[in-house]
């Protein structure tokens, strides 16, 4: 198994960094925040009222934590990190940076007068365990959370939507896009660009080919791929019918004209 024989032996010569616990002048720590004595907080770092940052926990230079949040033990975010408020990050969670969570989600109600915002006063929770990629952005959710489960990784520029519910060892890869109120079950993997609608429920275990469109409910285990969305089989065997359209397209014709002579 050389990828996990890789894992240990890199893991071993460069291990985890681990907190140097400290706040610098330069940072804000505002009333009524905790910061464990085991924490780090770095240069410029912000934490905002009502939050609390635990023991082992690493704030980088520029992070900033909104109020009411929670970043647990061992959890660590690198520089630029924003947590908005009513934000929990589990126990060593690594966020990288120019992640955003917790923005407002986008919704809105259509009227006479054009579009009226809904204030979304909801929050975001993110399990234990669990990698959230460079300049991704998971919404907070309407009235009560947007979740991530345990150990679920999430690679760079993913966003995933208010209300959403992402479960337990999910593999979202760069660029995926999850729109609001929809769930993905535990061990799922969406490859690269994968988007997924709105209000949709993708199974356990589902495995989406790169660029997939999933508009509509996968059941658990399913392969799908292409967009609309097939079973992985189904849509390779229109891939290559598609490459031979011309063709078949002149022998319809064909016996087509044969058949009009025939009469």
């Amino acid at each position: 198994d050389p990828p996990a024989a890789l894992a240990a032996v890199l893991g071993h010569l460069y291990p985890h960094r681990v907190a140097r616990p400290g706040i610098p002048a330069t940072a804000i720590v505002e009333a009524g925040a905790r910061v464990a004595p085991g924490a780090e907080v770095g240069p410029y770092a912000v934490v905002g009222e009502g939050s609390e940052v635990e023991e082992g926990a690493i704030l980088e230079a520029h992070v900033v934590v909104g109020r009411r949040c929670r970043v647990a033990s061992g959890a660590w975010l690198h520089p630029h990190v924003v947590l908005y408020d009513d934000v929990s990050i589990g126990a060593r969670t690594e966020v990288h940076s120019g992640a955003i969570l917790g923005a407002d989600g986008f919704g809105y109600a259509a009227g006479s007068a054009g579009l009226r915002k809904v204030p979304q006063v909801g929050g975001v929770e993110i399990g234990a365990d669990a990698e959230i990629g460079a300049n991704t952005c998971i919404d907070r959710a309407t009235l009560e959370a947007t979740t991530v489960g345990d150990g679920t990784k999430i690679d760079d520029l993913v966003m995933i939507g208010h209300n959403c519910a992402v479960g337990s060892h999910v593999v979202l890869c760069g660029q995926v896009g999850i729109a609001g109120s929809t769930t993905v079950g535990d061990q799922t993997v969406l490859a690269g660009q994968v988007g997924v609608g709105g209000h949709l429920k993708v199974g356990r275990g589902v495995k989406a080919g790169g660029q997939t469109g999933i508009t509509s409910d996968v059941p658990d285990g399913a392969s799908v791929f292409g967009t609309p969305c097939l079973p992985h089989r189904d849509a390779f065997r229109v891939s290559a019918e598609l490459k031979r359209l011309p063709e078949t397209a002149r022998l319809v014709r064909d016996l087509a004209k044969g058949a009009e002579a025939a009469r």
